[in-house]
């Protein structure tokens, strides 16, 4: 999980580096690394909990899990845009673009990451059942 989220976040931090190359959003380069590094901790905690529930035996769990992180990254994200631009007073709007762009990124591949995991879990549930089954 923390290579692939390692690996996913290089990338994303070579894209930052490009977008804080825009004249457009010049002057929002702290915000740009603000939000990566908020997005990528975030998705430490969504991934580790998801596994977590995904392992669980009730697939109740697992839905709590996903809407916790959600939540989290919703409602930390708000509060992380709220204050900075509070703080900081931006003389443009644009800084919010790669915070949505990273925002978009995280939660795509959580999303995946974690229906790609409960899809082997599922599996390999089935294939204990089909061994147990045969016995």
């Amino acid at each position: 999980m923390i290579k692939r989220l390692s690996l996913f976040t290089l990338i994303l931090a070579i894209a930052a580096d490009l977008l804080n190359m825009l004249p457009a959003l010049k002057g929002s380069e702290v915000f740009t690394w603000l939000s990566l590094a908020f997005f990528f901790l975030i998705s430490l905690v969504v991934l580790y909990f998801g596994e977590k529930g995904i392992r669980s035996k009730s697939q109740r769990t697992f839905t709590a899990m996903i809407n916790l992180g959600t939540l989290l990254r919703l409602v930390g994200g708000a509060s992380l845009v709220l204050i900075y631009a509070l703080l900081i007073k931006p003389s443009d709007k644009l800084f919010v673009v790669p915070f949505f762009l990273f925002y978009l990124c995280y939660t795509v591949f959580d999303v995946a990451y974690l229906i790609r995991l409960n899809r082997k879990q599922q599996a390999d549930a089935a294939g204990d059942t089909k061994k147990t089954d045969s016995l």
